[in-house]
């Protein structure tokens, strides 16, 4: 099969978010967490069309990277906005950048 060429792919955006929570959370939580959040706020249609991506947790910092489509990032961010708690104990995910490559976010 032969490769998607670039015109045909869907545009993505990288969302940066902090995890605070009252206990210390891992990396499975938060991404449950994330996934629960689009999926309550959006339903499985909302959810398929954003097609969210968990990229990756940095627990020292608590960072989180989450992939989406770009049609759908402003739904995206609502629903990681109003998430208000993680595993049962209070929790915020607070947006701080979104970018169009990975590589863009830690800039």
């Amino acid at each position: 099969m032969p490769p998607v060429k670039p015109t045909m792919r869907s545009k993505r955006r990288y969302v940066l978010f902090s995890v605070e929570c009252e206990s210390q959370a891992g990396e499975q939580q938060v991404k449950r967490a994330a996934y629960d959040a689009i999926l309550s706020f959006l339903g499985e249609y909302g959810s398929s069309l954003a097609g969210p991506r968990f990229i990756g947790f940095d627990q020292k910092r608590g960072l989180a990277v989450m992939r989406c489509s770009h049609s759908e990032l402003d739904k995206v961010e609502a629903a990681l906005a109003l998430r208000a708690a993680i595993g049962g104990k209070k929790a915020a995910f607070r947006l701080k950048k979104v970018s169009g490559t990975i590589a863009g976010l830690s800039r």
